[in-house]
């Protein structure tokens, strides 16, 4: 086939055989489920969600692209921003992970907050950790949080204290 159009029309015709019989084997979760959309035209802070993350207590937090850090219990959101309290650094928050210590840990594009998931408090951090815009953390060797970004990298223990 040395035309594109004709490969183009080959593959939609192939598309189009092939759909009925894909939506048919997928059929019923719309019975199985109860399906909301939560958007800004609905109350949601923001469209973009980075990051989705189930904490110990089963709240899902959403780290959104502009609207901050948001908390769900099924019902109630609640939400976090630059301009709340306790306020992250940034509305475009990345990732969201939880620690050993009932700590929330949120990257963002302003760099690392700690939330007390108890009290719902900011945690101060020591110093002020340079990085920004950390891109993915993960628990790891010797139950140390690693943080990755483009500015480097760094790793610290579950007293927050900075290994390297």
């Amino acid at each position: 086939m040395k035309n594109p159009g004709v490969k183009t029309v080959a593959l939609l015709a192939l598309f189009l055989l092939f759909t009925p019989v894909v939506s048919l084997a997928q059929g019923g979760y719309e019975d199985k489920y109860n399906i909301s959309v939560a958007n800004m035209e609905k109350g949601f802070p923001s469209n973009y969600v980075d990051d989705l993350f189930v904490d110990s207590a089963g709240f899902l937090w959403i780290a959104t692209g502009g609207g901050g850090l948001c908390r769900f219990d099924g019902t109630e959101l609640l939400s976090f921003s630059y301009t709340t309290t306790p306020s992250v650094r940034s509305n475009f928050v990345r990732n969201v992970v939880q620690d050993g210590f009932n700590r929330l840990w949120v990257s963002s594009e302003g760099g690392l907050d700690i939330l007390d998931l108890k009290h719902l408090t900011h945690v101060e951090l020591d110093y002020t950790l340079s990085m920004k815009y950390t891109l993915d953390y993960f628990t790891g060797y010797r139950s140390a949080l690693y943080c990755m970004g483009p500015s480097g990298s760094a790793a610290f223990d579950y007293f927050h204290q900075l290994v390297y």
